[in-house]
């Protein structure tokens, strides 16, 4: 259970893996990555092909010079459970960055009291545990992206890369 909800903490950022032996070695500003994805709006985390489900889903908007980051996830904790997670980024050059722990985490279908609360709890310790990020893209093909994830200072956070895909529909979403 905890290694689910780590994956799916770091899938809040990204919010659509592919493949994690993807390399990609084009750097887009997130300030092109929305205007080259304005018609495929939805970023999908986790992205299976066969049931064409993702575990989270983005929708990443530019306002006021900062990135909006509205996101939904699942987690099975005996039931399913949706959160719902809002992020204002800050944009440094080019990079989208945040402080995790000021998101807006809320429940958007819960289980019983006791497993949405633990649930809850989990999420909202990985996020603190994440603290201040940036995620910067890197072009793969048409609509998807390694995203890769450092510190605020710079520092690379190895392990954490992911691949992320747009569509044009929000495809289904699965814990």
């Amino acid at each position: 259970m905890k290694r689910h909800f780590q994956a799916v903490s770091w899938s809040l950022l990204t919010l659509a893996a592919l493949s994690s032996n993807a390399v990609a070695e084009t750097f887009v500003p997130i300030s092109k990555v929305v205007e080259a994805t304005a018609t495929a709006p939805f970023e999908c985390g986790e992205y299976d092909r066969k049931s064409g489900s993702c575990t989270s889903i983005s929708r990443l908007q530019l306002t006021g010079g900062k990135l909006v980051n509205d996101a939904e996830f699942a987690v099975a904790a005996g039931t399913v459970i949706r959160f719902g997670f809002a992020q204002k980024y800050r944009i440094v050059e080019g990079w989208a960055c945040a402080d995790m722990r000021a998101g807006r985490l809320s429940v958007t279908q819960a289980g019983t009291r006791k497993e949405t609360r633990r649930a809850k709890e989990f999420v909202r310790r990985d996020l603190a545990a994440m603290g201040k990020i940036c995620a910067g893209y890197f072009q793969i093909a048409p609509r998807q992206y390694q995203v890769r994830f450092r510190t605020y200072s710079g520092k690379a956070m190895p392990g954490k890369d992911t691949v992320v895909q747009f569509f044009e529909q929000k495809p289904a979403l699965r814990p």
